[in-house]
Parts: C-alpha cells; sequence; structure tokens
C-alpha cells in the first residue's frame, strides 16, 4: 500500500514540475534580460531571483494538494472532478510562461491568468469537500497567481500606449516599396556588420541593458546610423534615464521611422534611411519636457565628434522624372533634404 502511495507521490510531482519546464522550453531565450527588461513594470514589481523559489515552493505544495486527494481514490465523491480541474488550472499555468515570454503577448497572457486564478479558486472548493488541509495548501497558490494577475495587468495597462501605436511613416506605393534597399545588407551602400551587429540591426535583438558603448556617452557631437551613416541623434537630446540603453528624447527630424513592434505591445524604431532596428520609443514617462524616450541600441549606432560633423551642401540636378527623383534621392545615404522644382517653382506636387 506505502508502496502505490509512493508512486502517486511522484507522479504528482512529475506532473506539476513537468508542467512548469514544459511552459519554460517554449520561452524566447532573451526574453527576460532583454524583452521584458524593457517593460514598463509597477513599484510592486519583486525582484527575478524571487521568481525561481517561489514557483518551486508553489509547485511542491500543489503536488502534495493534489496527491492527498488522489490517495483517496478514485471512487470517492468528487475526486474525479476534482482532479479534472486540477489538471485544466495546470493547463491554464502551463500555457501562461510561452504566451507572455515567448509570444510577448501582455493581453493574452492577462485573459491566461484571470482564468487561472479562476480555476484554482474551483479547484480549491473541490477540495475542500475531500481533504481540508489539501485545499489550505492551495491557499498560497491561489494567493500568489493573484499577485502575479495584478503584476501582469499593471504591465498591460503601463504599456497601454504602444498597443495600439501604429507607424508613423508608411510607403505610399508600391513602386516605392518594390525600390526600397533590403534589409539582408547586401546593399553597397550600406556598411560592414559584425555579427553581434547584425543581431540588433538586422535581427532585431536587444543588446545587454548596462553594456552599451553609448550608454554613460558624454562627448558634445552626433550619433549616426551605424548601418548605412545617416545621422539619427544629437548629443543635446541625450539624456540619463538609468534604463540601461542610450536614451535621447527626440531624433533628427524625419531619420527616425516608428512601426508597431512584432509583440504587438511597443513601438519599435528604425533607421528611416536603412531599416535598421534602433530600439524602441516610450513615451508618457515624464523623464524630459518633450515627454519621449528613444531607448537605443548602442551597437546601432556610431559616433561623430561636434569637430568633425560635415556641414550640408547644396546639389543641383536636372532630370526629366520628378517621381524617380523623389524614390530615389531621398534613397542615397548622403542625400538629407531633397526638393522637386520646376522652371525656377517649387512644386509640391509636380506634374509628371
Amino acid at each position: 500500500m506505502k508502496g502505490i502511495q509512493a508512486i502517486k507521490l511522484i507522479i504528482s510531482l512529475v506532473v506539476c514540475f513537468g508542467a512548469s519546464g514544459l511552459g519554460a522550453l517554449f520561452m524566447a531565450d532573451d526574453s527576460v534580460t532583454n524583452w521584458y527588461a524593457q517593460l514598463q513594470k509597477p513599484n510592486i514589481t519583486p525582484p527575478d531571483w524571487v521568481f525561481g523559489p517561489a514557483w518551486t515552493i508553489l509547485y511542491l505544495l500543489m503536488s502534495i494538494s493534489v496527491f492527498l486527494v488522489w490517495n483517496k481514490g478514485l471512487d470517492y465523491p468528487k475526486v474525479k472532478l476534482a482532479i479534472g480541474l486540477f489538471l485544466i488550472q495546470l493547463a491554464l499555468n502551463a500555457i501562461w510562461t510561452p504566451i507572455f515570454f515567448g509570444f510577448h503577448s501582455i493581453l493574452l497572457a492577462l485573459i491566461d491568468i484571470i482564468l487561472l486564478f479562476i480555476a484554482i479558486l474551483a479547484t480549491l472548493l473541490v477540495f475542500k469537500n475531500i481533504s481540508f488541509f489539501a485545499s489550505m495548501l492551495l491557499v498560497p497558490y491561489l494567493l500568489w497567481v493573484g499577485y502575479a494577475a495584478i503584476l501582469n495587468g499593471s504591465i498591460c495597462y503601463l504599456n497601454q500606449q504602444e498597443l495600439f501605436s501604429v507607424s508613423s511613416q508608411k510607403i505610399n506605393n508600391t513602386i516605392m516599396k518594390g525600390l526600397e534597399m533590403k534589409a539582408d545588407g547586401d546593399s553597397v551602400a550600406f556598411n560592414k556588420l559584425t555579427p553581434e551587429e547584425e543581431a540588433i540591426i538586422i535581427n532585431k535583438g536587444t543588446e545587454k541593458p548596462f553594456s552599451g558603448e553609448y550608454y554613460k556617452h558624454r562627448e558634445k557631437g552626433v550619433y549616426i546610423c551605424k548601418r548605412c551613416n545617416a545621422e539619427l541623434f544629437t548629443s543635446e537630446d541625450k539624456f540619463d534615464s538609468s534604463c540601461g540603453w542610450p536614451s535621447f528624447d527626440d531624433s533628427i527630424p524625419e531619420t527616425v521611422k516608428c512601426q508597431l513592434d512584432k509583440d504587438g505591445i511597443r513601438t519599435e524604431i528604425i533607421c528611416n534611411n536603412c531599416g535598421g532596428h534602433l530600439g524602441h520609443i516610450f513615451t508618457g514617462e515624464e523623464l524630459t519636457a518633450k515627454n519621449a524616450r528613444y531607448c537605443v541600441n548602442s551597437l546601432s549606432l556610431s559616433f561623430i565628434p561636434s569637430g568633425k560633423v560635415q556641414k550640408l551642401q547644396n546639389a543641383y540636378f536636372a532630370g526629366g522624372c520628378f517621381l524617380g527623383g523623389r524614390i530615389f534621392f531621398p534613397k542615397y545615404r548622403r542625400c538629407k533634404i531633397y526638393q522637386s522644382w520646376l522652371y525656377g517653382r517649387a512644386q509640391t506636387k509636380p506634374n509628371l
């Protein structure tokens, strides 16, 4: 009899801790250090090291709890219902990690954790009719998930301005889209990148916080795109946000493009000339008068000191196609401002 009980206890432990491990398998490798680190979080957020020990204890209590109920026998009243509810909440628990850290879907994760809380409460109430002690072992789990739901909801609220943000600039027609420079770095107009730089600029990664060359950089000058040398930010707009990455509260006009990040929450910023990934923009933090924070990867930038910044010069070209000029000249990395003229008159909508 004791042998059967031992087997049931081992199975209970394997199922509970296995559900935890299964969820972690679908978590992106850099989600905690990169994506999660950049999210705005409430003051009640605990240190990252707390989660490991807390969940280990909770899974242990869950295992003992379901074991005590299972040990009553499947023929005991409501045991099958209780175990079924337990497995449902365990499944909701397991899928939260890949939803939040794998797919970066904060809103869907919030829905899942609310359903999880309800499922745990239902399980606890049914367990109470079978074993009062088993139901009490689920109380810390219920309280922790309730706390986690508040955290999840707060993160969703604090990052809501990015949830419905859209690109500030769109391609006007298929001709321009077809003529855009490729993002694979093959164009001769682009600088050669290191594997680390490609991981950030091409593959839209994020460097580790507090590790970038320009995080505490104070020199006067201009920050340019590492990939195409387009001027993006000036030192006058740089400020210390203590977030772990170089921060600017403004960019050089028409040099940085904003678009919805693939996580559906944040707003990504890219170089408007070559499309290289720069980082993300956050608003509403009230860190500066402009109320904006361009959070940029150092590896996406190069720096030109003030004394070496080249001044713009005018160049005039004659052409027979305004459309061609409006497409090609702005794409040339050394062309900063382009305007169409017809017989000495500026034309906002010249005839083709």
